[in-house]
């Protein structure tokens, strides 16, 4: 790889996130190092509608039957149903919306809260408050067999984790469950909504990414590449 190149990349991407490839691939390469860089962008953005469906959709699912259930769509308002960590992010979300002037209503409030505040619906807590109750209204297609909180929290809190690092910009290619965490959040669409499943699918690049591996992203490198070869010499 053209070091010129490389040496502009690595001064606005910073040394300490390139470094942390290179210890992860055990290479000073700095073709290998920027391959892998751009082969987990390419997997994160592979992964950016499956999430963002799957947050939407678990969203409003939840939202809608706990409305429904409540007859009011300020259902997290209702005595003693959430717990305090959830009610202060619910507040600050409130605040959020007063400081910008906004209007404050429901549907600003669901698509204020954070990933983690839905992800925290899961814990044991709101076993008896939601799941008991509500699982089969949001998630209506979801097999018998995963009918259980226990088994619903530890995906979606997996899940999290790996959302967090793609839209963190964080390292994933190196995780050896990713594939299993990526048929977990197609899973759960499907459980949620089986048209934005089928969406999903329709636009999905995450297999083909994999199974391309470095393949184009080294073809797209070397293209760079050869344009600053003509001006710089190349080591």
């Amino acid at each position: 790889m053209n070091q010129t190149l490389y040496s502009q990349l690595e001064f606005s991407i910073s040394k300490d996130r390139l470094d942390e490839y290179a210890r992860t691939l055990n290479t000073t390469k700095s073709k290998t190092i920027f391959t892998y860089y751009m082969l987990n962008s390419e997997l994160s953005k592979s992964l950016y509608i499956p999430l963002k469906n799957l947050e939407v959709a678990l969203r409003n699912n939840i939202h809608n039957a706990l409305s429904s259930f409540y007859d009011n769509e300020l259902w997290y308002e209702t005595d003693g149903l959430l717990l305090a960590n959830e009610i202060k992010k619910i507040n600050e979300v409130k605040q959020k919306l007063k400081s910008s002037n906004k209007e404050i209503t429901s549907s600003d409030i669901v698509a204020g809260l954070s990933f983690g505040f839905w992800t925290a619906l899961f814990s044991k807590p709101y076993e008896q408050k939601i799941w008991i109750k509500h699982t089969k209204e949001i998630f209506p297609n979801i097999p018998k067999s995963m009918k259980n909180r226990n088994n619903l929290s530890s995906k979606v809190n997996t899940i999290r984790y790996f959302r967090n690092r793609v839209f963190h910009f964080e390292p994933i290619f190196n995780k050896s469950n990713l594939k299993s965490v990526y048929v977990d959040v197609l899973n759960m669409i499907k459980w949620l909504n089986t048209a934005l499943y089928d969406i999903t699918i329709e636009f999905d690049e995450f297999e083909k990414v994999c199974k391309n591996e470095t393949k184009n992203t080294v073809k797209k490198l070397n293209n760079v590449s050869e344009r600053y070869d003509k001006n710089n010499t190349k080591l």
